[in-house]
């Protein structure tokens, strides 16, 4: 390329003319300053010379004042943007003063006619997109700004360039084409599979969108490079627009599966990180597989079993809250679980059932719609309730049914509350006792019994039967959370969900165990799917997975310096344990990976949208 026309200003003011290439540094404008600077020095300090023969005009040197021996202050040229006087590569000279805030001013309109001209690109028509080009380029000479990294590196940005994206996504074209991509997809999911309404899905067709309306650079380029370019763009943005969308979802909305959702509104706090991707497919099942099975490692074992046994109390907890919830009561903060929660359920319910029942009266009662009293619709059920008892079972509760249940009411017309609550009690503790002994069958019958007396109960005392109601709910919900913490094997009286669900199929009975709509079945199952049915096996394959695990990350804390010992990794890997595994990591995990404010969850589908069209814009960027 031709040299082009640098200006220098020296000391005095007066302004220098020195030609270089296009591309010259300051370094190099520096060392040819010199040079002439030396120059000149030197001829003004020899004796003059003899007068040349007249010249023709034009031949005519300018004359230049000698500048002193101090180096020129700055170096304009007409590709940096620099302050002062700016040349041209026709050797013009103008003032820049006005140019950066003219090319920001102008960028945002710049952007937005990128797209229709990229439309035009599809039909062959290429000059407009040209012209936006070469604007383009002009706006980020204009508004250049220099700069260096922390480790040295030379940088450029400019104002424009960010003008231009923004026009670039607010044009109208740009726009209504965002607009028919959301009813794309919103029509799409009501057809196609669920995953069409996923984040990543959309982020992919707004990024692919917009870098199909971005233009190409096509100059010396025939049609079938301008598909080939147009196909690399529409490829990148699709890739770069999902894996935005994604990601800010993740960020701003994070979604859970329904079982994680069902165990946080039913208050749970704590999760362990297996746990917490127990949804997530093959990656999640390998990392809850090693964590439980990282159990039966030496001191690691006992961390990671800890904090899995410390899910299952949060869990207990939850359960018993939830229990509670039925007369507007919660449990203590220092209660966490076991048999001290067990016996300030119980404590509270009784108490509870106590202030109502005493404002009630119960007595034999003929029903002329059904054609029955009180006391036969009782004998049917104990009757019904007993009929998959062995015998000896079946004879003893009969005989306990009948002499203290059904007789009494008979010998007594009208009964207190209290006298009731007597009698709802031995049912009560009848079934308890039946179910600590194992004998869930016979403890299911008392169960029975005792629920159709609480019907009858709030049949006869209409005014307080709402409050009898949700009494005895609380009962129906705390019997299957007394018969698991009574189980074999519930550590302390804290049960396993596995446990859990036995106790609630049990209660709820085969019908209702299998449409899953038993009390609580539905927070059992969750529990059994997220937390896991109980502590896991001591495999010695699972064991060895779950080390290697430990092991890669011991040997990551080791490369970084915090254990460089021999026998680092014994050390190492109980360390990473207990920095993942303890209550404070875990709950603020918890809270990371599923909660979000209300106002941020809701911003989080127009920031995916814009985020995901923005890169799809950058990534087909020339």
């Amino acid at each position: 390329m031709d040299d082009i026309v640098y200006k220098i200003q020296a000391p005095d003011g007066k302004i220098l003319k020195i030609k270089g290439p296009p591309n010259a540094t300051d370094a190099e404008l520096e060392a040819a300053a010199a040079e002439h600077y030396a120059a000149m020095q030197n001829s003004a300090a020899q004796p003059a010379a003899p007068a040349p023969a007249p010249q023709p005009a034009a031949a005519v040197p300018n004359k230049t004042p000698a500048p002193t021996r101090q180096m020129p202050q700055k170096i304009v040229d007409s590709t940096t943007g620099g302050e002062g006087a700016y040349v041209d590569p026709m050797g013009g000279v103008y003032s820049p003063d006005f140019a950066p805030v003219g090319a920001t001013i102008f960028s945002p309109y710049v952007g937005a006619a990128k797209a229709p001209a990229a439309i035009l690109q599809y039909l062959g028509i290429n000059k407009p997109a040209e012209l936006l080009q070469d604007l383009s380029r002009f706006g980020a000479e204009q508004t250049a700004v220099e700069g260096r990294t922390r480790a040295g590196t030379p940088t450029r940005s400019s104002v424009t360039g960010a003008g231009e994206l923004v026009g670039e996504l607010a044009g109208p074209v740009s726009l209504k084409a965002a607009q028919l991509v959301e009813q794309g997809l919103k029509q799409g999911s009501k057809y196609l599979p669920k995953f069409m309404a996923s984040p990543t899905v959309a982020g992919v067709a707004h990024g692919s969108t917009q870098s199909a309306i971005t233009p190409v650079d096509t100059k010396d380029k025939g049609y079938t490079d301008f598909l080939i370019d147009k196909a690399n763009q529409i490829g990148l943005g699709s890739l770069f627009g999902g894996g935005t969308s994604k990601a800010t979802q993740m960020l701003m909305n994070p979604k859970m599966s329904a079982e994680l959702a069902r165990l946080k509104s039913l208050g749970m706090e704590y999760f362990t990180p297996g746990q917490l991707l127990s949804d997530v497919p093959i990656l999640g099942r390998i990392i809850s597989g090693a964590e439980k099975a990282s159990t039966s490692m030496p001191i690691t074992g006992a961390i990671t079993n800890k904090a899995i046994n410390d899910t299952y109390a949060d869990f207990n907890r939850a359960i018993g809250n939830k229990v509670l919830s039925n007369i507007n009561l919660t449990l203590p903060k220092k209660i966490t679980g076991g048999h001290e929660m067990i016996s300030y359920i119980q404590k509270k319910l009784e108490d509870n059932y106590d202030d109502v029942a005493a404002k009630a009266t119960f007595r034999d009662v003929y029903d002329p719609k059904v054609g029955s009293s009180t006391v036969e619709r009782l004998w049917n059920s104990h009757f019904t309730a007993g009929l998959n008892l062995v015998p000896t079972q079946m004879k003893a509760f009969e005989r306990d049914v009948e002499e203290n249940i059904i007789k009494y009411i008979e010998a007594h017309p009208v009964l207190s509350g209290d006298q009731f609550r007597a009698m709802e009690k031995h049912l009560g503790n009848q079934s308890h006792e039946a179910y600590q002994a194992g004998r869930e069958g016979l403890g299911e019958a008392y169960r029975q019994v005792q629920n159709k007396l609480r019907f009858e109960l709030e049949q006869q005392n209409k005014k307080i039967a709402t409050k009898l109601q949700d009494t005895h709910k609380a009962f129906r919900e705390f019997q299957p959370v007394q018969n698991a913490a009574s189980m074999r094997g519930a550590n302390e009286g804290v049960f396993s969900p596995q446990q859990f669900k036995s106790t609630t199929a049990t209660s709820a009975g085969r019908k209702a165990t299998a449409a899953g709509q038993g009390l609580l079945q539905p927070e059992s199952q969750a529990a059994m799917n997220v937390l896991g049915a109980s502590l896991p096996n001591s495999g010695t394959a699972d064991r060895l997975m779950a080390s290697g695990v430990l092991g890669r990350l011991a040997q990551g804390v080791e490369a970084g310096g915090a254990l460089a010992t021999s026998g680092g990794s014994l050390i190492a890997a109980p360390l990473v344990a207990g920095a993942v595994y303890n209550p404070y990591t875990m709950k603020a995990l918890s809270q990371l990976a599923t909660e979000r404010p209300l106002v941020v969850r809701k911003a989080a589908k127009p920031v995916m949208t814009g985020l995901s069209r923005t890169a799809g814009a950058l990534s087909a960027g020339e």
